[in-house]
């Protein structure tokens, strides 16, 4: 038995360096120069070709695309579907706002067909969908002043997220739509930038309808994904910011080229990689989409963010990004970084509706165990069987087991929210937009 455990120990520990090598070849590889290389002779799905916009429209649903600037210069991209496929609402379509996850973008909201994927759903049932986009991903490259090209634009983490982009986007779709509060639903660092925006600022339900977090999550304890305690123990984060890299999976054409063509002929193999991050997805996954998820993703985000997500798992604990005492008295005013005001969440009025998977690796039972006993009492939790981290956006079956629920605590919360009304505006006031019925390139 003892021999045996220790061949067993050996296996786990070469499968870390091999995944440590690739990854670290993965990242590298994603920060090159573009080349054109041609991609694996196979027959794809017509959405692997197109961007997020022209998916939009190829299912008949109108699509706008809005740069909204943050108070620290970064200019954010969301994606709007006004709404559904049945044309304009005779009454102002309530606005909500869908954030994604880490490493992800607005395409998340738009993974399967139209009757299986959220963002499509709710436009169908009468809302104003706004597809957010955080900073430092692919479709969010802009600034006032820098380059992505810059190490200046890359100084980021979830901390910024929560502090400039979460109150960018509110005010400006509120700005926009003339509606005094917006509905948000957030999944994975989706909600983490949630949950530290409301530490920050209590204030900020005052502009909110209702919270719905997929996936929900504050602190990291993950004491069942060994993978990512394996590469938290190596400092696998802070090893690619050794190496000078400043952007994190950023897709480039080379990766766009090959990635589709490969999970097309390995379906199988993707999805694994997937499922071994973020749990196993007990085939939720339409694997026909595998290749349109490889075009598409990962998103991207600052190796700083990720040294901030290595920190988290490596402390357990809900704090501002440790830049090292001397740094941290400079910025904080003292040696270490700041915990969250967590005690801020258990006063808030907002309804808040948690959905967590029995099968997540990543928002862990013992995590989401956690961050419940934080939250008002009014907070509604459930857990779906066999749910994994992606299952909440990707899977097949989310429209019968997670949408389905969604949709009416909507409802809910609209009518029971007296001061959710429509502000009158005049066409000066509202900010520019760009209309993507055409072919685009974003």
């Amino acid at each position: 038995r003892r021999v045996h455990g220790e061949v067993n120990e050996k296996r786990q520990t070469m499968r870390v360096l091999v995944l440590v090598a690739v990854l670290l070849f993965v990242t590298v590889a994603s920060s090159v120069v573009e080349e054109d290389v041609t991609g694996v002779n196979v027959q794809l799905d017509p959405d692997v070709s197109r961007t997020i916009a022209e998916v939009i429209a190829a299912k008949g649903y109108p699509v706008e695309a809005h740069e909204i600037s943050t108070e620290d210069g970064y200019i954010l991209t969301a994606f709007r579907i006004p709404h559904g496929r049945a044309g304009k609402n005779n009454a102002p379509a309530p606005p909500v706002l869908l954030q994604h996850g880490l490493l992800d973008s607005s395409v998340t909201w738009v993974f399967n067909t139209e009757e299986q994927s959220l963002g499509f759903i709710l436009a169908d049932k009468g809302y104003d969908v706004w597809l957010l986009n955080n900073r430092g991903n692919k479709y969010s490259l802009g600034h006032k002043t820098l380059t992505s090209n810059k190490r200046a634009f890359w100084q980021f983490t979830y901390d910024e997220m929560a502090q400039y982009d979460v109150k960018a986007n509110i005010d400006y779709i509120r700005a926009h739509t003339g509606f005094e509060k917006v509905s948000y639903i957030g999944h994975s660092q989706g909600t983490v930038q949630m949950f530290a925006a409301l530490s920050l600022d209590p204030k900020l339900e005052d502009k909110l309808v209702s919270f719905v977090g997929l996936g929900p999550l504050i602190s990291l304890h993950q004491e069942r994904n060994w993978l990512l305690r394996a590469l938290a123990g190596v400092h696998f984060d802070e090893l690619v910011r050794w190496f000078g890299i400043e952007s994190f999976l950023i897709p480039n054409s080379l990766s766009s080229k090959i990635l589709p063509g490969f999970c097309a002929l390995l379906s199988g193999l993707c999805e694994l990689v997937v499922d071994s991050f973020c749990g196993w997805n007990n085939g939720n996954f339409n694997r026909a989409r595998m290749p349109f998820m490889a075009a598409q993703e990962p998103g991207g985000t600052s190796v700083q963010n990720m040294v901030h997500w290595g920190q988290a798992l490596r402390t357990g604990v809900f704090q501002r990004f440790d830049y090292g005492s001397s740094e941290n008295i400079a910025r904080y005013g003292q040696k270490d970084a700041p915990l969250y005001a967590v005690e801020n969440l258990k006063t808030l009025r907002l309804p808040i509706y948690l959905f967590s998977g029995t099968a997540d690796l990543l928002a862990d039972e013992k995590d989401v165990e956690a961050l419940m006993p934080l939250l008002a009492e009014t907070t509604v939790h459930e857990s779906i069987e066999g749910y994994a981290h992606l299952d909440f956006c990707w899977a097949v079956s989310a429209n019968e087991k997670v949408y389905s629920k969604i949709l009416p605590f909507l409802e809910t919360s609209l009518n029971n929210d007296s001061t959710t009304v429509r502000v009158k505006q005049t066409a000066s006031a509202l900010p520019a937009v760009k209309s993507y019925l055409r072919t685009t390139a974003i």
